[in-house]
């Protein structure tokens, strides 16, 4: 099934107002979009509109209203699975700039990536520490370049969030994501003088489509989707997940010194040394009263008193006599790298979830 991903913009407060479409599509090397200028009917722009996007009544003056652009753009919806950030609104300008005039017959499934992305990493926050969920911000959360309400690059960025969460689930296609995870569509299906919009859960990929006997849209109340725990021991790709850019700047580990105990799991040592002093780090051979960080081996973590090791014992001391030492694991050696990103630190440890049923 081809994926492609949409974006709207519209003049004014109607969601019949559009007056920019961005489409997104893979190809087999890259990916790529385009966006189409349309001329709303009537061509009123709100100076609030104008000021997000940029398009004015004299953009679109010479464009296509949607009725006289859908021929052109049915080649590309129909039978497609089509990506949106906000469903809500996207879907809903699109079947409300249809209009009353006759149309094309095809039909085309959609997903919410907004959804998704919120079931996934329920705890994804901003730097203000509020729960988030933008596309703006999941661009940078990705390391996406972004012309945030550039109907085009919205559309890409959408496609390239999507595409980045089948390379964390090590998944290769959409088909089978929406299978693993037992992922419904909404669908929207045009007839002549008739557009049916049915979201949510009502139907999936393989489904019948919506009954041809209904003489009026269809709106029904879509059930909220949730696949926290299917992913929770899901086996993500670790090395994707570490080597996934960083939307902040990297941590500063200047003049901070750290000592290694033990075996790690997740990695080689030599690896986590390299970590330290790429980013101004100290690594130490042994444990002193001036050392900032004891990091240990996930398969040291879980000895009993009497097997730990002298480095540890001595943390352990310092600790109580006062001192500032922080004894952590490799997991929280991750964490901390990537302090700053959220949807980094809920992959990782869905990841050691993974690794250590393994």
């Amino acid at each position: 099934m081809k994926v492609i991903a949409i974006d709207f913009e519209t003049a004014n407060h109607s969601r019949s107002s559009a007056c920019a479409l961005g489409i997104a599509e893979k190809t087999d090397n890259d990916f790529c979009s385009e966006q189409y200028l349309i001329r709303p009917v009537p061509c009123e722009f709100d100076s609030k509109n104008i000021n997000i996007h940029g398009i004015t009544s004299d953009d679109v003056s010479d464009a296509p209203t949607f009725a006289e652009l859908l021929p052109q753009l049915v080649p590309k919806l129909n039978n497609s699975l089509v990506l949106v950030h906000n469903a809500n609104f996207d879907v809903d300008v699109f079947c409300c700039s249809l209009g009353q005039q006759s149309l094309p017959c095809f039909q085309f499934y959609y997903y919410c990536t907004y959804s998704l992305l919120k079931n996934i990493l329920p705890n994804l926050q901003d730097k203000n520490g509020k729960q988030c969920y933008r596309l703006n911000f999941l661009a940078k959360v990705f390391d996406i370049e972004l012309e945030h309400h550039n109907a085009a690059s919205d559309a890409l960025a959408t496609l390239k969030i999507f595409y980045k969460i089948l390379d964390l689930f090590n998944i290769p296609t959409a088909e089978q994501f929406f299978q693993t995870f037992d992922l419904r569509t909404g669908i929207v299906k045009c007839n002549n003088q008739q557009c049916y919009n049915v979201t949510g859960d009502d139907y999936d990929i393989n489904d019948s489509l919506v009954d041809d006997a209904s003489r009026t849209r269809l709106y029904k109340k879509a059930k909220k989707i949730s696949i926290q725990d299917k992913t929770q021991h899901y086996h993500l790709d670790w090395d994707k997940i570490r080597k996934t850019p960083a939307a902040y700047p990297l941590p500063n580990f200047e003049n901070k010194r750290f000592v290694l105990s033990g075996d790690f799991n997740s990695t080689t040592r030599q690896d986590i040394l390299e970590k330290i002093k790429l980013f101004g780090g100290i690594p130490l051979a042994n444990v002193s009263g001036k050392t900032d960080y004891l990091i240990i081996g996930s398969i040291n973590s879980c000895k009993p008193q009497s097997k730990k090791s002298n480095k540890i014992l001595k943390a352990e001391a310092l600790q109580s006599a006062g001192g500032n030492i922080k004894i952590i694991s490799e997991y929280d050696f991750w964490v901390l790298i990537h302090d700053n990103h959220t949807e980094l630190q809920e992959a990782i440890q869905k990841s050691w979830i993974g690794r250590a049923s393994i």
